[in-house]
C-alpha cells in the first residue's frame, strides 16, 4: 500500500486489507527511503514500532480492536 491517508488506512484495517504491521513497516520504509534528503527524523524506534504494531494485530484478531491501531503518526521532537 502507497502512503495512505487515515482515513484510507482505517478503511483498510477495518476491511482487513491490510495489518498494523503492514501499514507501520511501510511507512518505516519510507522514513528509511527518504530521510537522508530530508534529515526530519532524530529517532526512529523500528523494533518497538513493529512489536506493538504486532501486539495491536493480535488485539483486533482476538475482537478488541482500538480506534486508532495501525495509524502512523510521527511527532515532532520538540513537543
Amino acid at each position: 500500500m502507497d502512503q495512505p491517508t487515515f482515513a484510507q488506512a482505517h478503511r483498510a484495517l477495518e476491511a482487513d486489507e491490510t495489518s498494523c504491521e503492514e501499514l507501520v513497516s511501510s511507512f518505516l520504509d519510507r522514513i528509511d527511503e527518504k530521510d537522508d534528503e530530508l534529515n526530519a527524523f532524530t529517532t526512529v524506534d523500528r523494533d518497538g514500532a513493529l512489536n506493538h504494531a504486532r501486539y495491536l494485530d493480535s488485539q483486533r484478531e482476538r475482537g478488541n480492536p482500538r480506534p486508532l491501531s495501525g495509524l502512523v503518526l510521527a511527532v515532532k521532537d520538540n513537543i
